[in-house]
């Protein structure tokens, strides 16, 4: 592209801007986010996928991973399953409550007692963590248990730090 047709582009683009009010690219993107909105509603997926509440208006959804893949598995971006809506809020304020941690390998869980990604069948389920899963694995959860009890019984040097 010659300087001409720079300025000529650049001319067009104003032109454009003015009329829009905006840049031609944000115009461009919220055209594209009401298309999808609409499209949303006619499926009837426009429930919020974090608190089930239906999704009012384009300028309150977003496009939410159900399962982070930031820090974790690149194909969890890319995956139209991992894909559901949101409100904005509900949206964000899963990410500023530090719930997009680090993913190891797929159908593995974090132990904080190892300290190690073990299987996911070695997990009792917990539907209020992200992966809903426990976040000890079950050897881990049955010796703090069994030392707990031994702690209640009277035994005593029960090791405190087990689970800490």
């Amino acid at each position: 592209m010659n300087k001409w047709d720079r300025t000529a582009q650049q001319q067009a683009n104003a032109k454009k801007a003015s009329q829009l009010g905006m840049p031609l690219g944000t115009a461009a993107a919220r055209l594209r986010k009401s298309i999808l909105f609409d499209f949303v509603k006619r499926l009837g997926l426009d429930s919020c996928f974090r608190c089930g509440k239906t999704i009012l208006s384009s300028d309150d959804m977003s496009i939410d991973h159900k399962i982070p893949w930031l820090d974790g598995h690149i194909d969890l971006f890319w995956s139209l399953e991992n894909i559901a809506f949101s409100h904005r809020s509900c949206n964000t304020s899963d990410g500023r409550r530090g719930l997009n941690k680090k993913l190891g390998p797929i159908g593995t869980a974090w132990c904080a007692k190892h300290k190690q990604f073990l299987p996911i069948s070695n997990f009792d389920t917990n539907r209020n963590k992200i992966l809903g899963v426990a976040r000890y694995c079950k050897d881990c959860r049955r010796e703090y248990r069994r030392l707990w009890s031994a702690r209640k019984r009277g035994a005593g040097g029960a090791d405190r730090t087990l689970l800490t």
